[in-house]
C-alpha cells in the first residue's frame, strides 16, 4: 500500500476544524526566489540539527553570493549551503547536484579573506564592510558566538577541508535521486553532509496571509554511502522512492540528539550534554559510524579530521586523553609531553583518574559519573590545553587522514 498524505486540520476550541489549503509550489504563479526569500526570513525552519546540530542555529548570509541560492552560517562557523528546486522539470536532478557541489568546491578554495571579500561585494548579502560577517553572526547569537580570533579560525579550517551541509531544499523529490546519492562517492576530498529536504506549505484560514510550512528530511548522509533507491508507480503522481541503505556499505551516522538520547544512564546523559555544549564552541562533534562513542575535535593543521580531545562512549565510559591525540602531536613533532601534563592536570581535580605516562592513551578509562561533578573545572583545563596546542600549530599544508573508527 502506498503511503498518501492528507491534507492537516487547524482545531479551534469550540469551533469546527478547518482543512488548510496546500500551495502548489509547481504552479507558474510561484517562483524559485519564493523559497529563497522565505528561507533567508526564516532560516531555523531548515531542520539542520537532523543532520549535525553544529551546523546552527543559522545565520542568513545572504543570498546569490558565488551564485548560492541561500547561504547560512552557525556560531561554529558551519556553512550551509542550500539550492532550492521546483522539480518541475524531470530532468533538473541531473544539474542540481553538480550544482551545489560546484558551490562547495569554490568555496572550500576561498580563504577567510576572501570569502569575506565575495560576501561584501554580493548584491543580495547581508555583509558588508560597516557590518562584517562576525558583527553579523555575534549580533544574532551573541552567547554562542566564540570570540573573534577563534571563530576566524574555525570557519577557515571550515572552508579549507570543505565541512558544508549541503541542502536541496524544493517541493518533492522526482526522479534521479539514485544518481544524486550513488555520485557522492567521488568527493571524498570535501568532508561535507548532504541533504534533501522537501517543503510543504499550506495556507492558514485568515485573512493575513498566514502559512503553515512542515520540512520533511527526506534523505540525508551524514557519512557518505551507497544507497539502494526502488522506484515504485507508474505515473509521476504516483512514484514512491524507497531510499536503503547498501548492505556492503556503512550506515549512516547517528546525530548528536540521536547518541544522547540512546543513553540510558541520567548522569552520563548529563555529562554528554553539557560536553557536547562546550565541544560545539570550541570545535566539533565526531561520532562513530558504529554510534558507540563520540569524540569532541579541535582543528589542528596536519590532522584533517583534527586532534580528538576527549571521548565519551555510551557506555559511559570516558578516554580523557585519547592514544590518537598523543600520535597526532607526535607525528607533528611537537606538543607530546602537553598530553600527560593534561591527564596530571586532570588528576589533580579528580584523583580517581588513574596515569601511566608511558601508555599512548596517558590516562585510563574513567566512569563519566565520576567526572561529572569536577566538569566545569575539567574542561577549564581543556581549555588551556586547547590554547597550548594553537600555539604549537605548525601550520602544515598536508595534513594526515585517519579513519575515524579506530578502535581506542
Amino acid at each position: 500500500m502506498m503511503r498518501s498524505e492528507a491534507e492537516p486540520h487547524l482545531v479551534r476550541e469550540n469551533q469546527p476544524s478547518s482543512a488548510l489549503r496546500p500551495i502548489d509550489l509547481r504552479s507558474r504563479d510561484i517562483q524559485e526566489n519564493f523559497l529563497q526569500e522565505l528561507l533567508e526570513r526564516n532560516p531555523a525552519m531548515l531542520p539542520v540539527s537532523r543532520f549535525d546540530e553544529s551546523f546552527g542555529p543559522l545565520v542568513s548570509v545572504g543570498r546569490e553570493i558565488l551564485g548560492i541560492d541561500n547561504l547560512f552560517i552557525s556560531p561554529t562557523g558551519r556553512l550551509t549551503v542550500v539550492e532550492t528546486k521546483l522539480w518541475r522539470n524531470p530532468q533538473a536532478t541531473r544539474h542540481v547536484l553538480a550544482q551545489i557541489l560546484d558551490y562547495a568546491n569554490r568555496l572550500s578554495s576561498l580563504s577567510v579573506e576572501e570569502f569575506q571579500q565575495r560576501c561584501t561585494g554580493a548584491n543580495q548579502s547581508r555583509v558588508s564592510e560597516a557590518n562584517d560577517l562576525y558583527a553579523l553572526v555575534s549580533d544574532a547569537f551573541p552567547e554562542e558566538t566564540p570570540r573573534e580570533p577563534e571563530f576566524i579560525d574555525r570557519l577557515q579550517k571550515n572552508l579549507a577541508t570543505g565541512r558544508f551541509l549541503l541542502l536541496v531544499v524544493g517541493d518533492g523529490i522526482r526522479e534521479g535521486l539514485e544518481s544524486i546519492l550513488g555520485s557522492l562517492h567521488h568527493q571524498s576530498r570535501l568532508h561535507f553532509t548532504f541533504g534533501l529536504v522537501e517543503l510543504k506549505l499550506y495556507r492558514m484560514p485568515t485573512e493575513t496571509g498566514d502559512l503553515l510550512v512542515v520540512p520533511n528530511v527526506v534523505a540525508h548522509s551524514t557519512e557518505i554511502e551507497r544507497a539502494v533507491v526502488t522506484i515504485r508507480g507508474a505515473q509521476p503522481e504516483q512514484v514512491e522512492v524507497t531510499v536503503s541503505a547498501d548492505p556492503g556499505e556503512k550506515a549512516p551516522k547517528l546525530t548528536e540528539s540521536e547518541f544522547l538520547e540512546g543513553i540510558q544512564h541520567p548522569e552520563v546523559r548529563q555529562f554528554g550534554e553539557r560536553l557536547f555544549k562546550w565541544g560545539r564552541r570550541r570545535g566539533w562533534i565526531e561520532i562513530t559510524s558504529k554510534g558507540d562513542s563520540a569524540s569532541i575535535r579541535i582543528p589542528f593543521s596536519t590532522a584533517r579530521a583534527g586532534l580528538i580531545l576527549i571521548r565519551l562512549y555510551r557506555n559511559g565510559n570516558v578516554l580523557t586523553t585519547p592514544p590518537k591525540l598523543r600520535q597526532a602531536l607526535r607525528r607533528s613533532g611537537v606538543g607530546e609531553e602537553d598530553v600527560v601534563a593534561l591527564a596530571r592536570d586532570l588528576q589533580k581535580l579528580v584523583p580517581e583518574l588513574r596515569i601511566d605516562p608511558d601508555k599512548e592513551r596517558v590516562a585510563r578509562v574513567i566512569s563519566a559519573k565520576q567526572l561529572l561533578p569536577q566538569l566545569d573545572a575539567m574542561l577549564a583545563v581543556y581549555d588551556e590545553a586547547i590554547a597550548k596546542f594553537s600555539d604549537l600549530d605548525p601550520g602544515n599544508d598536508n595534513p594526515i587522514d585517519e579513519p575515524d573508527d579506530e578502535m581506542e
